[in-house]
This record gives structure tokens, sequence and C-alpha cells, in this order.
């Protein structure tokens, strides 16, 4: 009944309600967009959860400890992990839902030593209760927490401030994750610190 849960190895997850049907993409004026960020009404048919902050070094190097990274851009056990490849972020996916039990048909990824660019995924992957990384359509709904502007707060630098670490404030490295000002659900960090995985690269 809540919009949220803790899950494993001190997640937060906020839980999106689904159906859920958005504009996602930006105007074609909006500075810095990218070609495939058009404008289009998207379906997202389920309801899911996400985490409400980025992982953490301190978190990630409980799953690979001797993970490579450079310290100076993250010198703190709270700063976002960085460095971090898609099958490694698979990887973590998979190693969480270990921890809490996931049963194996619910699995969204193979066993870690199967993991690589070779895998095979299951074709409800996205109907599965275990870990995953979100889609790009629900990374973005979330992320924008209902509004339409450039990024969730709004479209200049002086608002992206209270909610964002970025080239002007950041001192050229992360920070600790949830220092900033959340999104209206929530979701700390979702402009700004570091870029973050989908499952799936941008599409209609």
């Amino acid at each position: 009944e809540r919009d949220w849960y803790c899950g494993s190895e001190d997640h937060t997850l906020a839980v999106m309600r689904g159906p859920i049907t958005f504009t996602m993409g930006s105007p074609q004026d909006e500075p810095d967009r990218t070609p495939v960020e058009w404008l289009h009404r998207r379906t997202i048919p389920r309801s899911y959860a996400i985490a409400t902050r980025e992982v953490t070094v301190e978190q990630f190097l409980r799953c690979f400890a001797k993970h490579p990274y450079q310290k100076n851009y993250a010198p703190e056990p709270g700063c976002p992990m960085i460095e971090v490849s898609w099958l490694d972020a698979v990887k973590y996916c998979r190693w969480l839902s270990e921890k809490v039990g996931i049963p194996d048909d619910q699995m969204c990824y193979p066993p870690l030593e199967e993991i690589g660019p070779r895998m095979k995924l299951p074709p409800d992957l996205l109907e599965r209760t275990g870990y995953r990384l979100p889609t790009a359509a629900e990374w973005e709904y979330a992320a924008r927490a209902g509004t339409t502007a450039r990024w969730h707060c709004g479209d200049s630098d002086i608002e992206l401030d209270a909610v964002a670490w970025f080239n002007k404030n950041s001192g050229n490295r992360t920070h600790p994750v949830g220092q900033k000002q959340p999104n209206a659900w929530g979701l700390f960090d979702m402009a700004g610190n570091v870029f973050e995985w989908t499952a799936d690269a941008y599409s209609a």
C-alpha cells in the first residue's frame, strides 16, 4: 500500500504505479538535446520500483571489492559509484537479487559467471520481480516526476543548482548521494552527479 519500501543493501525504492502514459523526449529547441529525443507519447504497462538514490561506492564494493575506479572523482564511500560498465551494472542487479533470495524463475539476468556480451535474456524480463536496470522510458518518467521542463526543477542553471551536482558547482568530482533536493517523487540526483545506465537504448 505504500509508495516506497526498503530493499537490500541499504537501498530505498520508490514505487511508480502503472499503467503509465506520459510524454517522453524533449522539444527540438531544447539546449544539449540529442536527435533521438523526439517528443512522443509513451506507455509503460506495468508498475515498477526504482532506487531513490544512485548506487554508492560503499554499496557497489560490497559486491565487487576489487573494482577499479579513480578515487579522486569519488573520494567518499557515499559518492555514487563511477566507471561501471553496463555489464557491471547488470551483475550488481543479479547480485542484489541473489542476496534477497529471488527465485530462479524471477531472476532478470543469468548467474554472475554467465553474464557477458552473448548472454540470453528472458523474454519476460520486464515482468519478473528480480532487480534489473530500468528501461529508458521508466527512468525518464521517474526523473521527470510529472514535469515537462528541461529538468524536473525547471529550465535554468540557477534552478538546477538546488537539485544537482554539475560542472558549475561540483568541483570536478562526484558528491555523496542525496545531498541535493529530490524531485517531487522523492528521487535524488536524477540530474547531475553521474550518468546512469538503463536496460535499453533510448527509443520510441
